[in-house]
């Protein structure tokens, strides 16, 4: 079954004004965030599709953010990420990077890459869609049982390379 993706739109500045005391100087709402108003999408794959842990079954879809310049190099599909959603900061998992939303609104960007490590897989990702969809559950309660907990500490340091795979076993004694 095909799903389509559904957009995080964010409410920040729907209405002008809104936050800024009456009778302040600042009357532009990106004057009064900082640097937030400086934020400049990525070149290149701007979009980023994440799969926010709200445990909502109405709301058991990928919504889409923008990403940063500086989060680029980042934020590649499988690592955490911190995203607002409905006012608050919550954590996701980002699936993919795509070039266009099909949102027409503005879309809020994501707050940070929690770890650049890779800890969802594509065939993870898949499989928990369809583990949620056949058992009518939600991804991220999927996820949540398949991924380990974030450990700040075994991410700091380097990662001990691989050990070679074993060769395929040999036919010649089966004959």
């Amino acid at each position: 079954m095909e799903r389509s993706s559904c957009e995080a739109v964010s409410t920040r500045g729907s209405r002008p004004g809104a936050g800024v005391p009456q009778g302040s100087v600042v009357a532009d709402r990106s004057k009064a965030r900082g640097t937030r108003g400086q934020r400049q999408p990525a070149q290149r794959l701007p979009v980023a599709e994440v799969c926010v842990d709200v445990p909502l079954a109405h709301l058991d879809r990928p919504f889409d953010y923008l990403v940063t310049v500086e989060q680029d190099a980042d934020a590649m599909p499988g690592v955490r990420v911190r995203v607002r959603f409905a006012g608050k900061l919550v954590d996701g998992f980002l699936l993919r990077r795509k070039e266009n939303s099909t949102h027409h609104g503005r879309l809020a960007y994501l707050e940070r890459v929690t770890s650049a490590e890779r800890v969802l897989t594509d065939e993870i990702a898949v499989l928990a869609r369809a583990v949620a969809d056949r058992y009518a559950g939600t991804m991220i309660d999927v996820l949540r049982l398949a991924i380990p907990p974030r450990h700040a500490a075994a991410e700091k340091k380097p990662s001990a390379e691989r050990p070679p795979s074993p060769a395929p076993p040999s036919t010649d004694g089966w004959q």
